[in-house]
């Protein structure tokens, strides 16, 4: 190969080492994995991470270091869940003394929130079409879903939110509401780290 060819993949190498990600790409995803999700709170795009700190911000190496043990301690090191999901996860949890990770969770989560008023406009109670038992749904699957249950199932932890917070309901109501809002139709427990 010629020189001038190598000198080119040598520097797109280095400039693409550490990069920022693509993050409304990573929030359509479905789910992340953990050890991804731990990049992309960093703001580092998970394939272009090299065992090298070039490039990144001290609050970057920070997180690098915080993140994994964190996630390991409170047992969702082997968790996959939406990106979204692992933001407000960031966002909430109290060990996590990182401000411009915690403004930039806020920011997306500010956002993604403005992005859902319309559905919840759609679904206000000032319709004709009001349904209210889709809307409690929604309501449960975002309380549960923003912190999954490990070893309890879904169902039954959609349940005890719905006692908690909507006490009013029928057996018959709470249970169709919790089979729309299960997203483990599999039934069971959840392990820990699923």
């Amino acid at each position: 190969m010629n020189r001038e060819f190598m000198s080119l993949a040598k520097q797109y190498r280095h400039e693409s080492i550490n990069q920022p990600p693509d993050d409304w790409w990573w929030l359509a995803r479905p789910s992340i994995h953990a050890g991804d999700a731990v990049y992309l709170l960093a703001q580092i795009q998970p394939n272009s991470f090299a065992s090298t700190l070039e490039g990144l911000r001290q609050w970057q190496i920070d997180a690098l270091e915080v993140l994994p043990r964190l996630m390991q301690e409170d047992g969702t090191a082997g968790q996959e869940r939406p990106l979204l999901q692992w933001f407000r996860w960031a966002n909430a949890h109290p060990e996590i003394d990182l401000p411009l990770l915690k403004k930039r969770a806020g920011r997306i989560l500010r956002a993604m929130e403005a992005n859902t008023q319309t559905v919840d406009a759609s679904m206000s109670c000032e319709t004709p079409y009001h349904a209210p038992e889709l809307r409690i749904a929604l309501e449960a699957w975002q309380a549960v879903s923003a912190n999954p249950p490990s070893g309890k199932a879904v169902k039954k932890a959609l349940e005890e939110w719905l006692d908690r917070h909507h006490p009013g309901l029928s057996k018959d109501a709470r249970g169709r509401i919790a089979m729309v809002a299960n997203w483990n139709k599999r039934g069971g427990a959840t392990p820990a780290g699923k």
